[in-house]
Order: C-alpha cells, then sequence, then structure tokens
C-alpha cells in the first residue's frame, strides 16, 4: 500500500491509502520523474491538489487535478501522477536578481546561472517571490564564461538550456541540484536473449528522423576575428638601390610599433624666459645640430611648459584667478638665409586656476612632425618656438597674467626597426633586418635594406611587425598559392573563425558521407584574465600584469571594450584608455543602464562607490586584433570542440526498447537512468555497453521496461572502461552482484604472469619506462594509467580579513580536511595560548569528502598574530601514498589607520577624528584621498609615529605641491583602534581649500610621510 499525505496547518496527516500493484515509476535522464498510481476503489478518494506520497526518501508531490472515471455508484478509477520536486521549478520565473525582470542577458559561469536558480526558487527574506525552500547547488563543474539570454524562462527549462549550452547534463539529489559532464554509472550488467540471460524482447528504433553525420564544417565566433585573417598582406616591391617600396601599398609610421621606433638622434637645451601676455610673443629659441640631414622629423614637447601668475594691473599684488587659456606654439626651423614655414598647435587649457608666481608647471604635452629639405641647411639650422595666447590681448582689463616658458626638446629622425621575407624571386625564402624611413634622401615611405642583400623588382615580400589592423583593408588580397607565409584562411567571407583545414570527417560508424555545418558562436581568439590591482576613484583605474600586447596596436578603431566577467561590474563594458608602459587600464564613466533613475529622470553613473573594480575580478575584451598566437589558440578550440561534437553525432542514431526479465535482476543493482549496460543481441551482431536513457519500473514486482541509446558521448576514460567491463563481463558470463561480490562465472583475474617494462608511448599516467610488476591484476593496471592518487589536503581560513585594525574583535578559524586517496585522518590539533595541544573536533566527510572544524577566537586584535593548526593522515600503502602531517598557517596584520575628509572645526579628540569620511591602512608611508571641490576645511590625520613630507594636489591643476608652512598640525594624544582599544598619539593636518566649486568635481591629495 501507498500512504497519501496531507500538511494540514503544519501537521502531516495520512489522506488514505492506495493499492501499489499499479503504481510505476517513470524516470528518464534531464526528464521524467513521476510515479504514476491507476487504482479502482468502492469509495470516492479524499484527494487534493499538493497531497503527497513518500518514495525512497523523496517527496512526490501531487501538482495537477487527477483524472478519474466513475463507473458506478461502488466503482471508481483514479489515475494519479505524483511528480518529483523537479516539477517545481516549473512554478517560477526565472528573474534577474537585479532587475527583478524576467527578459535579460546575463554574463557567467555555470556555477552563477545555478545560483541565480537556487535564489529564484527559494523563499527567503532576500527573496520573497521564492515558491519554495531547501534547494541548494551539489557538484558543478568549474566552465568558461558564456553570455546567455533569458526571454520568460521557468526554472525548470533553463536547466535545460543551461545543460545544452554548457554541453553537460544535470540530475537532482531531492532538491539538490548537480551537472556532470555525462551521467554515466558502470554496472557491469549485460543483457541478451535467452533463458536467465535476462531480456525478454529487444526492438531497435531510430532516434529521429536524422542521420549519421560523417563530415562538419565548423566555425568558430566572429568577436576579436578581423576581416583579414583570411587574406593574404603581401607587397610587390619596386627596388632602387637598398630601398625598396610597393607603389599600391605607400607605407606610414603608424603601421608600425612604436616599440620599433628608433630612439632619438639630437637633443636640444633647456630655455627659460620670462614675459607678460600684454608684451607679446615669449620666443625659445634651441640650438639644433649644425648639419641636420634632411628628411621627416619628430619634436616632442612632453618637457614644453608654462607657468603663470595673476596681479592687479595697477599694482603687484598677486591675486587668485581662474581663466581659460589657449595657449598657441608655433614650431619653425631657421637657416641662414630661410625661415621654414610655421606648424602651429594650439593646447586649450580650461579652468586653469593662477594663484602664484612658482605654482607650478602646465605640460602642453604633444608632438608635432617637420620636414628639412637640403636646400634648407645652409649654414645650420635652429629650431624656434613662439609661445603666446591667442589672440595677445590681457584677459581682463585689470589683470594682466605673466608668464615663464621652458622646453627641452628632443629632435629626432623618424625611422623604424622592421624585417622583410621574400616569397617569390630567385632569393624566396631569405629574411632581411631593415630599416623604414617616412623620409630619406629624397625618398618617401621606403624601407632600406642591409648591404649585400638581393631583391629585385617584381619580387613579393611580407613585413615582419607591420600592425595589420592600421594598415587599410584594400592592401590586403586574397592568398596566392604560391604566397605560403601568408596563405593560412581562418576566416570566412562572414567573419567567422575556421580552420584550416576547412572540415573533419569520421566514418567511425557509418561510412556515407552525410555533411553538415556547425557553429561554436563562443570560440574566438580571445584575453581572459583578473584585475591585479586597481586605484584611482572608484577603482577606475585597474592593473592586470598578464596582458602580453600593446592593446592600442590592436585595437580596432574605437571598438575596445573591456567587458567584466564577475565582481560588482559584472556584466557591464566599458570604453576605456590604455597606457601600455604601465600596463594600466582607466575606464571610461558611463551610465548605469541597470540601475533606477531619479526624480529628474538621470541614472547614477559606474564605477561608483557601490559598483565598482576590484582585485581577482574577472574580464575579457572585445574590439581588439589579438596577436596571432591567441588566433592560433582559438584554432585549436575550435578544432577540439569540432571533434568531440563530431565523435557524438557520428554514431547511428537508433535506440533500443528493452523488456527486461526483473527476476534476473534479483540480487544484482537496480537499473537506472544513466547505468551503463552491454547489450547483447547476436543475430544482429551487436555487443556494446550502452546507456540507460529511460526506465518504467513496477513499484511493487519491480517489472521493468527500458529504453537504451548509443547516442551519446562518451569521454575516452570512460569508453576505455566501458570496453574493459563489457569485456570481463563477458568472460566471467554474466554480471556482478549490488554488493559488488565475485561474478556468476569460474574466471578470475590472476594478474600478469611476468614483469612487463613498458616500451610505448606515454599512456595516461603510466610512464615509458615503468614496469609493470608480475601478478598486478587488470584492474590495477588500468586504475594506474587512468587515475593518479592524490594525497590528503589540510587548509585554513579565517572570518575576518588578513588586515585589520588594532582593537577589531578576533574572528572564528575553519579548518577543512580531505583525506582524498590518503588513509584515515588521525587527529587535527593545534597549541592554545599556553602551548598546551587542543584536539580539533571534525564533522563527518560531506559528498566531497571534507570534514569541516573550527575554532573560536576571543579578545581583541592588538598585535599580529599567527595561528597554527595540524592534521596527520595515515599512510595508504596500496596506492603508494606515506602518512602526511600538514600545517596550516594564517597570519593576520594588526594596523593602524589614517583619516581624512572635510570638517567644521579641526578635530581634537579620538571620536572627531574617527567620523573623517575617509580612512585606511597605513600600509605604507603615503596614501591618497579625495575629496568634494568647494571652498572647505581640509582634514588629514596619522599616527605621530610619521612625519608629513609632501602633500599633493590633483584638481583644477594637477602635480601641486603645497608648501608645509600653509598646512596647520596639531597633535592629539589619544586616538583609539577599533572598539576603543589602544589609543596612541596622531598628527592632524589641516588646510582651507579656497577654489570655487565651478562645477561637480572631485579634488585628490596625496600624502607622503617619513616614519620618525
Amino acid at each position: 500500500m501507498i500512504d497519501i499525505f496531507r500538511n494540514v496547518d503544519g501537521v502531516e496527516k495520512v489522506v488514505c491509502s492506495v493499492a501499489d500493484d499499479n503504481a510505476t515509476l517513470k524516470k528518464a535522464i534531464m526528464g521524467a520523474d513521476e510515479i504514476v498510481i491507476d487504482v479502482t476503489v468502492d469509495s470516492v478518494l479524499n484527494v487534493l491538489v499538493s497531497d503527497y506520497i513518500r518514495f525512497e526518501g523523496i517527496v512526490y508531490e501531487l501538482n495537477r487535478d487527477f483524472e478519474f472515471n466513475q463507473k458506478s455508484e461502488v466503482e471508481y478509477q483514479y489515475s494519479f501522477v505524483f511528480e518529483h520536486p523537479l516539477y517545481r521549478l516549473l512554478d517560477k520565473l526565472y528573474l534577474n536578481k537585479l532587475s527583478k525582470k524576467a527578459t535579460f542577458t546575463l554574463t557567467g559561469r555555470l556555477a552563477d546561472f545555478v545560483g541565480l536558480l537556487i535564489w529564484n526558487i527559494n523563499k527567503t527574506s532576500e527573496n520573497m517571490e521564492g515558491v519554495d525552500a531547501g534547494w541548494s547547488a551539489g557538484d558543478i563543474p568549474t566552465t568558461d564564461y558564456k553570455t546567455l539570454t533569458f526571454g520568460l524562462i521557468n526554472c525548470r527549462d533553463v536547466l535545460t538550456k543551461l545543460a545544452s549550452d554548457f554541453g553537460v547534463e544535470f540530475y537532482l539529489k531531492n532538491k539538490e541540484i548537480n551537472f556532470v559532464n555525462h551521467i554515466e554509472n558502470k554496472t557491469g550488467l549485460v543483457f541478451s536473449q535467452g533463458k536467465g540471460k535476462g531480456l525478454y524482447t529487444v526492438s531497435q528504433k531510430n532516434v529521429d528522423t536524422g542521420n549519421a553525420i560523417t563530415r562538419i564544417y565548423p566555425i568558430g565566433g566572429t568577436q576579436n576575428v578581423p576581416p583579414y585573417y583570411r587574406k593574404s598582406l603581401v607587397f610587390d616591391a619596386t627596388v632602387d638601390g637598398l630601398f625598396v617600396h610597393d607603389e599600391k601599398r605607400k607605407l606610414e609610421g603608424a603601421y608600425f610599433p612604436a616599440s620599433s621606433k628608433i630612439t632619438p638622434t639630437a637633443t636640444t637645451v633647456d630655455q627659460t624666459q620670462v614675459y607678460s601676455v600684454s608684451n607679446g610673443k615669449l620666443a625659445l629659441k634651441n640650438s639644433a645640430p649644425a648639419d641636420l640631414p634632411a628628411g621627416s622629423y619628430a619634436i616632442d614637447f612632453t618637457e614644453l611648459s608654462i607657468k603663470m601668475a595673476s596681479r592687479y594691473r595697477p599694482g603687484n599684488d598677486y591675486i587668485p584667478v581662474n581663466v581659460n587659456i589657449d595657449v598657441v606654439v608655433e614650431v619653425y626651423y631657421k637657416g641662414t638665409n630661410i625661415v621654414g614655414a610655421r606648424r602651429t598647435i594650439v593646447k586649450s587649457l580650461k579652468n586653469v586656476n593662477i594663484v602664484a608666481v612658482g605654482n607650478g608647471w602646465t605640460y602642453l604635452d604633444t608632438k608635432e612632425t617637420f620636414d628639412i629639405t637640403t636646400n634648407d641647411l645652409s649654414g645650420g639650422t635652429t629650431l624656434c618656438l613662439d609661445i603666446y595666447n591667442l589672440d595677445g590681448t590681457p584677459y581682463m582689463n585689470r589683470i594682466d597674467v605673466s608668464c615663464e616658458g621652458k622646453s627641452s626638446i628632443w629632435v629626432e629622425r623618424i625611422r623604424y626597426n622592421t624585417s622583410i621575407q621574400l616569397l617569390s624571386g630567385i632569393n624566396k625564402g631569405n629574411e632581411y633586418q631593415c630599416l623604414y624611413y617616412p623620409e630619406v634622401s629624397g625618398r618617401k615611405n621606403v624601407i632600406k635594406l642591409p648591404e649585400g642583400s638581393s631583391v629585385s623588382t617584381g619580387d613579393s615580400y611580407t613585413i615582419g611587425n607591420i600592425l595589420k589592423s592600421k594598415v587599410p583593408t584594400d592592401y590586403f588580397s586574397e592568398p596566392n598559392a604560391d604566397q605560403t607565409v601568408e596563405s593560412i584562411s581562418c576566416v570566412d567571407e562572414n567573419g567567422h573563425l575556421i580552420l584550416p583545414e576547412v572540415y573533419i570527417e569520421n566514418f567511425s560508424e557509418y561510412s556515407k558521407i552525410v555533411e553538415r555545418g556547425v557553429e561554436f558562436a563562443d570560440i574566438h581568439p580571445s584575453f581572459v584574465s583578473a584585475v591585479s590591482s586597481a586605484s584611482g576613484n572608484n577603482n577606475s583605474i585597474i592593473k592586470c600584469s598578464e596582458i602580453d600586447f600593446d592593446i592600442k596596436e590592436v585595437a580596432v578603431g574605437s571598438e575596445a571594450r573591456i567587458n567584466f566577467l564577475t565582481g560588482d561590474l559584472m556584466g557591464k563594458s566599458f570604453s576605456f584608455q590604455w597606457n601600455n608602459e604601465k600596463k594600466e587600464i582607466t575606464l571610461v564613466e558611463q551610465e548605469d543602464e541597470t540601475a533606477l533613475a531619479d526624480a529628474s529622470g538621470k541614472k547614477p553613473t559606474i564605477p561608483s562607490t557601490i559598483k565598482q573594480a576590484k582585485v581577482t575580478d574577472e574580464f575579457n575584451f572585445t574590439g581588439l586584433i589579438l596577436p596571432n598566437s591567441y588566433v592560433t589558440s582559438a584554432i585549436d578550440r575550435l578544432r577540439k570542440a569540432a571533434t568531440a561534437w563530431l565523435d557524438f553525432h557520428c554514431r547511428k542514431r537508433i535506440k533500443f526498447d528493452l523488456n527486461i526479465d526483473y527476476r534476473y535482476l534479483r540480487g544484482k543493482r537496480m537499473v537506472l537512468p544513466g547505468d551503463l549496460v552491454t547489450l547483447k543481441v547476436q543475430e544482429h551482431n551487436i555487443d556494446k555497453v550502452i546507456r540507460v536513457i529511460s526506465v518504467d519500473r513496477r513499484i511493487k514486482t519491480g517489472e521493468l521496461t527500458c529504453v537504451v541509446s548509443n547516442y551519446l558521448d562518451e569521454k575516452w576514460e570512460k569508453k576505455i572502461e566501458g570496453q574493459i567491463s563489457s569485456m570481463q563481463t563477458t568472460v566471467n558470463g554474466g554480471g556482478s552482484s549490488s554488493g559488488g561480490g565475485s561474478s556468476s562465472g569460474g574466471s578470475t583475474d590472476n594478474g600478469l604472469s611476468k614483469d612487463i617494462r613498458v616500451n610505448s608511448p606515454k599512456t595516461g599516467h603510466i610512464e615509458t619506462g615503468n614496469t609493470l610488476k608480475k601478478g598486478l591484476t587488470y584492474e590495477q593496471i588500468f586504475r594506474t594509467m587512468l587515475y593518479k592518487p592524490e594525497p590528503a589536503t589540510f587548509l585554513g581560513k579565517i572570518s575576518t580579513a588578513n588586515d585589520v585594525e588594532i582593537g577589531s574583535a578576533k574572528g572564528t578559524l575553519t579548518y577543512i580536511a580531505n583525506q582524498k586517496d590518503n588513509g584515515a585522518l588521525f587527529e587535527g590539533y593545534y597549541m592554545n595560548d599556553d602551548n598546551v595541544k587542543t584536539l580539533l573536533v571534525f564533522s563527518d566527510p560531506d559528498s566531497k569528502g571534507d570534514m569541516t572544524a573550527t575554532r573560536v577566537l576571543t579578545g581583541f586584535i592588538e598585535k599580529n598574530e599567527t595561528y597554527k593548526a595540524f592534521a596527520d593522515f595515515e599512510a595508504n600503502e596500496t596506492d603508494n601514498l606515506p602518512a602526511l602531517s600538514l600545517t596550516s598557517t594564517i597570519s593576520v596584520n594588526a594596523r593602524r589607520k589614517w583619516f581624512a575628509g572635510t570638517a567644521n572645526a579641526i578635530p581634537t579628540d579620538s571620536p572627531s577624528v574617527r567620523s573623517l569620511p575617509s580612512s585606511g591602512f597605513m600600509l605604507s608611508t603615503s596614501f591618497r584621498f579625495s575629496v568634494q571641490r568647494g571652498v572647505k576645511r581640509i582634514i588629514f590625520c596619522f599616527p605621530a609615529e610619521y612625519s608629513l613630507t609632501k602633500l599633493v594636489y590633483d584638481g583644477v591643476i594637477s602635480g601641486i605641491v603645497i608648501p608645509i608652512g600653509q598646512i596647520k598640525v596639531s597633535t592629539i594624544n589619544e586616538v583609539s583602534g577599533d572598539n576603543g582599544k589602544l589609543p596612541i598619539p596622531y598628527t592632524c593636518c589641516a588646510i582651507v581649500n579656497d577654489i570655487e566649486n565651478l562645477q561637480d568635481a572631485t579634488d585628490n591629495y596625496t600624502v607622503n610621510l617619513i616614519k620618525s
């Protein structure tokens, strides 16, 4: 009998009991999991939706109205369908956690999407719209990131979508969601027809109308894949002595990496002159070498600068003033009898705050090129600069601006290191190291060959370090069979990544050619890494040391984007600025599209104090043309994915319906979906290991029918193990018992009859040269080949950060031990404050084998502390693993803090210091803080053991050093740590910022200290 229950006001009651004669469990891989009960009774059954039964420890619920047929007043036929908790997922839409919308796009790993599903289904204080409780995540494999779009889809269908998109399969343990590559469980069961062989009937059917596929044309994605990957960049030589060029494909300096540029050949001396705007121009004459040869040159003005001061015209008192200035720099050169054409640069400086003479240099930081011809060089050359205001007039009637100017100008001939390789001609294959000149000896855009090289007009060649992303697309051509260097094609006409070999084949089960095209949209050249440091306003400046290319050189126009895959900015894509020397990315502030607008309809911007990049946040790039190594890696991944796809789809698309003799299974394990069994049909030459797809089992008698199919993807290791299992089962004459005892046949594995020295290539974990000893069983051999024993692990973590403020409460230590393949955990312990050995009490192992113990610390942090714990594991002689003694060491650093911000009054005690809005740990002898621009008192405080050496202001003007004499300094005798603990003297510094709040902006201050 089967009891049907109902929950009444929290109390479980039996509603009725029904016969189990016609109760059937229907279960399939990633499909049905329900119990159907057909029953005939002589009275009405009081059964309602939400009533439930229990089967094998799981609650199966009646989620829909049952079917009935009233034959008479004393005969009622009912059909109930009780469903696994899996079906509860049908009742809940999959919503975005932030926006609560059912249509959204999200980037993440498989675990991220499963976590969101669990958040959706569970009703908690954080999600009152949940419809159930008790759901959790079990084993979830680590995957690559994917960007998926969801639209009005329920949580049950999300499981199917995730399985499809990530190429995995899911199964449930009650309400625990698990994913694996493939649900496969070896059983050793063999089914064939005949007395005592377990099979009544077998029928073969097609899975669908499709056929096995034997040839595929795989294509990848289009991101970071430029059109020219499928074309050649080949130049046709026109030769003039040692100079070579292509008349149709003219070169420019921008086509070469900045790192290949030759260092400057001449410099000038500094010149400084004071002048007033009203008095005209400031001329800085810089003497260059007397005999500059003709050619193209560049002037680098990174040291060209001006500084200004203002005053009332009638008197000499300087006053602060804020002006907009358009500074003009005119560059020209002067020979004995001729002045060259002027090059004019206008640099607009907005909101320049001029406070006094000596307030710091304003750098113009720009570059200009100019040409010198042979006729201009008589008697030497002088480079001249004139700096003046755009209209040459005072800025205000009563104010003038006096300025100083200085320049340190680098003069250089423009040239670049490069190389060429010949693709045709008598010297085909030769490679020469060369120099590219924009102009030299009257020639423009030429490559100079080394002495002794041989190139002829009409030869074709490639240029080694040319930046293909910068070259016009019409320079590229379809590959020629003779151009072996540039002829590899890896992109189709629509911009998809393709294999150089175009297609792959597999005729292992089917000899007919059947072709398909398959797209793997997520496979493309990609760079994925993590933030190694974050700084600046709202962590807008991030670094990543793993970026091994210059983004400026591989960016496609202005399309470069950084896309965050984890963290507060997950799913966000930013424009950015790149500093290759520092490997530094500066995020461009943008509107947060997912945030709610304020009353004026304006949405907040990101990065912000709430949403910002943090160390370990992962990201990738789009809009880049990545170096060839990334393209090669993507092609390898495309080939691997396509091969795995074809290995699966090349199999015949057939399935078998089996009617199994349930008596054959007595004393053996029950057949479940995912089990691997051996099917033998001698008349049709079928003898193969095959997977159970679904089962129908009568609960009372155990009568069983099931569907098995060879349409599954087998990993190599699992396929080998399955074949071994099939072979041993065939030799032994049957399957093994459910308890793992001896097989029903009489054959045994007596092991190797003599030592075998391995001379084959490495196979699994068996190395060439290893010796397999006499007596080693086949099971031991294959275990050695396919599995490497893992030693025990012992890890510790603390509930606090590793850097904490002095006075913080101590945290809790958690230790996780896992014996893996070692022997049992003998003991775990730590030495307490009195140096007495104290045992750790571990929990029972969880599903992963982890055992957990905790140590609760008491008191407050007063100094740096280190906590050690120890775990001893026994040896495992079978797997040759010795006994292990492992140590976990956790250190906590006790830190003092600095405090800063704005205040109406100078702090005089600990509470007023600690109430300042900005603070941080004293990790070095400098710190940086920000305040909102405006006239206000700026305060910063630090432990008195440090002394102030410099205060730098970055705001209206960058890099201003504020004189120490303008800073009011005082001492506060006692400023406490956290929780009012361990006070020490602090130094308090105050300045008044008198800059008007001209716009909604932030001022930054950098404090430099020295430790006494």
